[in-house]
């Protein structure tokens, strides 16, 4: 199983974001990036947060949870059991969204 600096980082290259960009875009340093990649830091919630809305990926966020606040976890994952299922409009629009904006990153970088 990848740990949580790997996982960052796969999602951060399938979307061709340099780590200076990621960093950017988190408002933290790339040595930090760097440090949460390849040396396996945790960040805060707040930074781990901001991270996988930058690469669109609420998963990561889930997974940072489980490894770092494990009751944290077990509970909001209880809650969330029941409302898989109840996705609204706005919540597919908001994905939608989510989905131009990595499409626009990559046209760029075809570009």
């Amino acid at each position: 199983m990848e740990n949580l600096g790997m996982t960052i980082r796969k999602s951060r290259e399938e979307l061709a974001l340099k780590v200076y960009e990621l960093a950017r875009e988190v408002g933290i340093s790339s040595v930090y990036i760097t440090q949460i990649e390849k040396h396996g830091k945790l960040p805060s919630p707040s930074v781990m947060k901001r991270i996988s809305e930058v690469l669109c990926n609420e998963q990561l966020f889930g997974v940072y949870l489980k490894m770092k606040y494990p009751v944290v976890y077990g509970k909001a994952n209880k809650r969330e059991i029941g409302s898989v299922f109840n996705r609204t409009n706005e919540v597919l629009v908001e994905e939608l969204m989510k989905m131009r904006k990595i499409l626009e990153r990559i046209e760029k970088r075809i570009n």
